[in-house]
């Protein structure tokens, strides 16, 4: 009788732990869209881009766009759990167009577009 008892203890408590760390991996996306280095820092190379692009120097707004993508891909890897898949694609398609803007020297589209990635940026988890 006592064994079932710890039996029915060890499995209640490993259930339980298994259910915090899931509560903490699928509420974590705040945390873990912040910045954990330099090559990382999603923020920063959006304000460098947005600062190139509106001086319309679009070789560094070239460079720029380099540095974000590389930083979105390591953000995105972290964050593939604890946020809505959506929310990933979308950052990851406004992205791909603000490329194109920037490629192509149009400032109209490239100014929206960094607009939007801002807003699904800032809304990334609250």
């Amino acid at each position: 009788m006592h064994q079932t008892a710890v039996r029915k203890g060890i499995i209640i408590t490993t259930v339980c732990i298994i259910l915090v760390i899931f509560i903490f991996i699928m509420n974590s996306g705040t945390f873990l869209k912040q910045s954990f280095s330099d090559n990382d820092d999603v923020e920063k190379y959006l304000i460098q881009l947005d600062r190139t692009i509106e001086n319309e120097e679009w070789d560094k707004s070239l460079v720029a766009y380099d540095r974000l993508y590389e930083a979105w891909s390591q953000v995105e890897r972290r964050v593939q759990y604890s946020v809505e898949r959506d929310d990933i694609v979308n950052i990851s398609h406004s992205i791909a167009r603000l490329k194109g803007c920037v490629r192509s020297k149009n400032l109209d589209n490239a100014m929206i577009n960094l607009e939007e990635l801002k807003s699904y940026w800032k809304h990334l988890e609250n």
